[in-house]
């Protein structure tokens, strides 16, 4: 594990490689169509929640994807389905029967899964607007801790993370990138469709998406990662509650 100084090192602001920050604007129809239209078969999904289910549709078909809604459900819920022969859209309907609130969209090449719930504006960090967000080449995990750490300088300005964090897989890396006046949602997409074969995942129950946690707001999910996927719901809730074990699903505390 290395320390928070290697990855001011690792990650230092360049200047080559600069991207102007796209802008909000609605989801591509044919983007979407090429997107949703990606051959899936003999895939399944056994006692998984919902997170991790769409994680491993995300990774059965190559997709970036970004998940910007949890709840104490999403998390822990069991859900099983198989789909032989497919699309990755087909998948998607099936992951997300029954739950009427969830929604997706297609944009650019990442695939945001969200829900009606989700907090808008200042309401959710995910809309706060950074300046500046440059990285050198480096890993996606260096690459989203330099992300974190700048949403905390705007935040608390002088404050700094301390502690460890997880380098990431270094055959996946990223960049170097540089963006002007983006939202953190859209670094978040940037990156992960930098790496193509990744995730990021929101780790704050929709009341809380104002706040960032000292165990950060989102977490980045590669799909080369054993020891992470099929586990990040679990893993979430680990982080939400250190000690003793979540509130049921079944009982209000997590909604909205």
């Amino acid at each position: 594990m290395n320390r928070v100084v290697a990855a001011l090192l690792a990650c230092s602001s360049l200047s080559n490689g600069a991207i102007a920050a796209r802008p909000e604007v609605g989801p591509d129809p044919n983007n979407e169509t090429q997107v949703l239209g990606k051959r899936v078969s003999g895939f399944r999904v056994q006692g998984l929640p919902l997170v991790d289910a769409l994680i491993q549709l995300g990774m059965a078909t190559g997709q970036p994807m970004g998940i910007e809604y949890v709840d104490l459900e999403s998390l822990e819920k069991p859900t099983s389905f198989s789909l032989d022969h497919g699309t990755l859209g087909e998948g998607l309907r099936l992951i997300l029967a029954g739950r009427k609130s969830y929604t997706w969209r297609v944009e650019n090449a990442v695939l945001v899964v969200t829900n009606a719930f989700v907090r808008m504006g200042r309401a959710n960090l995910l809309h706060r607007v950074l300046p500046a967000f440059s990285i050198p080449r480096c890993t996606l995990q260096e690459a989203s801790h330099e992300l974190e750490m700048d949403l905390t300088q705007q935040l608390h300005p002088g404050m700094g993370i301390i502690g460890d964090y997880n380098p990431g897989l270094k055959g996946l890396t990223v960049g170097p990138l540089e963006m002007k006046d983006v939202t953190v949602r859209q670094a978040l997409d940037r990156l992960v469709e930098a790496a193509g074969q990744a995730a990021w995942v929101v780790q704050v129950l929709p009341r809380e998406s104002d706040q960032a946690p000292s165990y950060g707001f989102w977490r980045v999910v590669e799909y080369n990662d054993g020891a992470t996927v099929g586990r990040v719901g679990e893993l979430i809730l680990r982080v939400m509650y250190p000690v003793g074990s979540p509130p049921s699903y079944a009982k209000p505390g997590d909604k909205p």
